[in-house]
């Protein structure tokens, strides 16, 4: 069935997003370490990468990409459930 593909694949695009969220976070952005190797003396070529990724936590910017696609992704859902054929002779009218 379509709808159970479609609903899959956003189960899994949700899974995947919060598992990159999450290690950007706590493996590139939370570690004091990191931090103390992006000091303006002698800093790698990822530190203004990651200075971007903390103004994009610190700004919503994540969430509310999350929820725009969500919103993408649910709406897709929905279109591919009407395209569905129904069978509205099996119901009986009270």
């Amino acid at each position: 069935m379509a709808v159970d593909h479609s609903f899959r694949a956003l189960a899994a695009t949700v899974a995947v997003a919060l598992g990159l969220s999450c290690a950007l976070r706590f493996y590139l952005v939370e570690p004091q370490a990191m931090g103390a190797l992006c000091t303006p003396a002698a800093a790698p070529w990822w530190c203004a990468l990651r200075q971007d990724i903390i103004l994009g936590f610190y700004h919503g910017v994540f969430a509310w990409a999350g929820v725009v696609l969500l919103a993408a992704a649910l709406r897709a859902l929905v279109l591919a459930n009407r395209s569905l054929p129904t069978h509205h002779g099996s119901v009986p009218t009270p």
